[in-house]
């Protein structure tokens, strides 16, 4: 998907007290869509923000692309490569926003995504706190191929989001900065998690409140080549990086929280070896789980049939269901993401 720039709309003037927010968006070999992601947040209905771009040391035409945008709004870093978790600490280090919001550089953000947000925020009267929105996940074309889980989880979420992985994303959440601070950032997390959002977000929701827009205002491109699905071909890998997650928690959680999260992420990673076709993968972390605790959710039973039968019952429908989504709300699809194209 590209995007053309676009006249900015201004945040209505009856809103008051707008105070800034700072967009922080990491980018490694991203020049197929970087400026679509750029642009989707200087869009935004609510523009006192500023943009902070991190070109995270790449090799493609990024930097070339980003040089080409024009914008008092936006400060761009070129650094050599060193990570997405630095990189978003980096970034941080010079936002001037009360504010932080996240966005990856492959997904796009509808224009009333970050004034929902702070509206949120003041419907709920508290400030120093974390606002989720939901997602459309999609694939390389853009075809919409999933709709993420509509959480209403408000206040204390810590438990939810022990039990839930995609209820928080980066490009899904607008926080204070006193949050980041107060967790140390994605410095606190050991450089070998893999999977750095979810214990950021743990860390969050531990000490800190959480409230959903409960609107979906965010694209996100879920690819198999991504890092989350890419890591499930290597069986010893995927369990270290989802493990590793736990460590990187250990210290602010209760051992039953931790008996907690360690129980959800043998089990999810169970099913998303299922759901991706990893059968033989998902037979190894069977032993480890309990059928009776299985059977009280209907993936869980999903994925027992699959384990008695042979037949991987979860992946085929996976498919099923995403390939019935791409094709019958393409029209549907067409005109919703047409949102963020506002053309001059």
């Amino acid at each position: 998907m590209s995007l053309t720039h676009s006249t900015l709309i201004p945040f209505p003037e009856s809103v008051p007290n707008c105070p800034l927010v700072s967009v922080i968006l990491p980018v490694y070999q991203g020049e197929k869509t970087v400026l679509s992601a750029v642009h989707s947040v200087l869009n935004q209905t609510y523009t006192n923000l500023e943009l902070i771009i991190i070109n995270d040391g790449s090799t493609d035409g990024t930097l070339e692309q980003l040089m080409s945008i024009k914008s008092s709004r936006v400060s761009l870093i070129d650094q050599k490569n060193q990570g997405v978790s630095a990189s978003r600490d980096n970034a941080f280090s010079k936002a001037k926003g009360e504010y932080i919001a996240f966005i990856d550089a492959d997904d796009l953000w509808f224009p009333e995504k970050i004034e929902t947000e702070m509206t949120t925020l003041k419907t709920y009267q508290d400030p120093v706190s974390l606002i989720y929105s939901w997602y459309y996940a999609v694939d390389e074309d853009g075809r919409l191929t999933n709709l993420s889980p509509t959480y209403r989880n408000k206040g204390n979420i810590l438990d939810a989001i022990i039990h839930q992985e995609s209820m928080m994303l980066p490009s899904t959440i607008l926080m204070h900065r006193k949050i980041y601070e107060t967790i140390g950032g994605f410095k606190a997390i050991p450089k070998d998690c893999e999977l750095e959002d979810r214990p950021f977000f743990i860390k969050a929701c531990k000490y800190f409140p959480a409230y959903p827009t409960e609107q979906r205002l965010v694209i996100y491109q879920q690819l198999m080549s991504g890092r989350c699905r890419s890591i499930l071909k290597d069986y010893d890998r995927a369990c270290y990086s989802e493990f590793r997650v736990l460590d990187a928690v250990r210290n602010d959680l209760s051992p039953t929280e931790i008996k907690e999260l360690e129980k959800f992420h043998t089990k999810s990673l169970f099913y998303r070896f299922l759901m991706y076709g990893f059968t033989n993968e998902a037979k190894s972390l069977y032993k480890n789980l309990k059928e009776n605790e299985l059977i009280q959710e209907k993936k869980g039973i999903l994925a027992l049939a699959s384990m008695k039968s042979g037949i991987n019952i979860l992946y085929a429908i996976r498919l099923v269901v995403q390939t019935f989504i791409k094709y019958l709300s393409y029209p549907w699809w067409h005109w919703r993401r047409s949102e963020i194209y506002q053309a001059v």
